[in-house]
């Protein structure tokens, strides 16, 4: 990672977040925010490479957190200080004893959310790629949405954008974006949402309304936390925000094209 001035070019720090050695990449866009610098390494198709988020001192290039985004294991290297992950995410990955714990790296870009400090990061797929009986088990936090304390790279929480399973190289291929919907409800709400775009072409939309197909018409039945799901089309895909937890039905009102 390179900073430059840029009225003179003039380079005012690097920093190595990733081994060419292994194979590993920096292809992301970083983004910036609150004095840190965000950015991930790629190429996580390569066996052994492990995917890991990065800040870094915008002053400096100091890193000020790493947290890797599949189980950190003895043996691992360690640039910086560490996010705080779940432990438990090491029970996800029932591996051949000869097959190393890879992939979930970032080769696209990030969103923040500045009013809550949230980084949102798309996790690509595990490896090795289309055979997944290699690497049983939900292999978190590879194919998801993982977001973070941007302050400290300690992980809240998870959206998996392929459930069914990633044999066929479905991850996360693009940088998510916060919108505002309005409910029109008594009283009327706003929800901030985060939709994103996976490698399959559908469209996921957190704590949206899972969509049911009946005839031609489109029916939503609400479920708290739960993620929209629906193949894109030359229309444009229909979504409905949930109105609360306790909300069964709700109209759906949004389009996204």
């Amino acid at each position: 990672m390179l900073a430059y001035d840029f009225k003179t070019g003039k380079r005012l720090w690097a920093t190595s977040i990733a081994d060419p050695k292994t194979g590993e990449t920096v292809s992301a866009a970083p983004i910036a925010w609150n004095g840190l610098v965000f950015i991930g390494n790629a190429l996580g198709d390569v066996k052994g490479v492990k995917g890991r988020m990065y800040a870094l001192s915008a002053v400096s290039g100091r890193i000020v957190w790493e947290s890797y985004l599949v189980p950190k294991q003895p043996g691992d290297p360690t640039r910086g200080p560490q996010g705080s992950m779940p432990a438990s995410a090491i029970t996800t990955w029932k591996n051949a004893p000869d097959v190393p714990i890879t992939g979930g790296a970032t080769w696209t870009s990030y969103t923040l959310d500045p009013l809550t400090g949230r980084l949102y990061v798309p996790v690509a797929n595990g490896a090795p790629d289309y055979a997944k009986h290699l690497r049983e088990g939900a292999n978190l936090y590879t194919n998801s949405v993982a977001v973070l304390d941007a302050n400290t790279g300690a992980y809240i929480k998870h959206f998996p954008a392929a459930p069914e399973g990633d044999w066929h190289d479905w991850d996360v291929s693009n940088a998510p974006s916060i919108f505002v919907t309005r409910c029109e409800c008594a009283p009327p709400t706003k929800r901030r949402s985060i939709p994103s775009v996976c490698f399959h072409a559908q469209v996921n939309a957190q704590d949206g309304c899972i969509p049911h197909h009946r005839d031609d018409r489109i029916g939503t039945r609400c479920a708290a936390g739960s993620w929209l799901a629906i193949p894109s089309t030359s229309s444009g895909s229909l979504f409905c925000h949930r109105l609360s937890v306790n909300s069964l039905t709700s109209t759906c009102e949004h389009r996204h094209t």
